[in-house]
Parts: structure tokens; C-alpha cells; sequence
């Protein structure tokens, strides 16, 4: 099944995969802490959760427990603000654990910072991380 980016379903999947992702990791990264938001301007009103066509998420991680709201917060290690019509093609980008296709995902954040649509603040998760593939997980399930 495949879910319409920024969803109520969408967002209800990325929350599964971060719970999901958590748990594994935990096993042997138990002390493990990490926090995310992500904000999406300009979403079409159908989905959009908040006031002016906006979306927001954020969740944070400590070991096994996870956190997860919909609204924005800058007390997280990494921060993205993001135009609804730019992410739709970054959203569905699956690298396939391949580093070349993760490259050409990096070259399109570089383009759309560039931009001026995506704002990143902090360090995003570390590729091999504990959440390393958590953006394929959802990719897959993107519409």
C-alpha cells in the first residue's frame, strides 16, 4: 500500500517505521537518542494539519521510546522546512541502500536548498545509524 504524502495515513506509516526502527535499534544501540521535525509549507488543503498550508511532525528518539507529534518544535537535532511540491520528489526517492542513488538523492536536497525551498537545521541521521533507513522505509510507501 502506498500513502499520499503528508497524509493523516502517510504520517500514521512514518510513525510506525520510527517506533519499529527504535525497537531494533535499541537492541544494540539502547542509549541511542535522536530528534527530528520536519515542517511542509504550502500543502494542499485536504491534508494540511495546520492553518496557511502547513504540516509538521517531530519525534524524538531515546533508546526503544519514541515520541511522535504532529506539530513543529526547534528542540530537536535536526530540523527540515521544506515547500510541499519540492519534497514530493525527495519523499518518493528510494536509494535502495545504493550509494549511488543516495548520492543523486544529496545532489537533489543540494538543488532544492539552492532553491531556496528546503531549509535544513542540524545533522540529519547518520546513514548507518540506528535510523539510517528510515527514509527508504517511508520512500517505499509514498505516493
Amino acid at each position: 500500500m502506498r500513502y499520499r504524502f503528508g497524509s493523516a495515513e502517510w504520517l500514521a506509516a512514518l510513525h510506525a517505521i520510527i517506533c519499529e526502527r527504535a525497537r531494533a535499534a535499541a537492541v544494540s544501540h539502547p542509549d541511542f537518542s535522536y530528534s527530528i521535525c520536519e515542517v511542509y509549507t504550502d500543502v494542499p488543503a485536504d491534508i494540511a494539519l495546520r492553518p496557511g498550508g502547513r504540516t509538521a511532525w517531530h519525534a524524538v528518539v531515546r533508546g526503544a521510546d519514541v515520541s511522535f507529534e504532529l506539530k513543529e518544535s526547534d528542540a530537536v537535532d535536526f530540523k527540515a522546512v521544506v515547500d510541499y511540491a519540492t519534497v514530493i520528489p525527495l519523499g518518493q526517492f528510494d536509494t535502495m541502500g545504493r550509494a549511488d542513488r543516495a548520492a543523486t538523492l544529496q545532489k537533489m536536497s543540494k538543488a532544492a536548498i539552492a532553491s531556496g525551498k528546503l531549509k535544513m537545521i542540524g545533522s540529519p541521521p547518520a546513514g548507518e545509524g540506528p535510523l539510517g533507513s528510515l527514509h527508504d522505509a517511508i520512500a517505499k510507501l509514498t505516493a
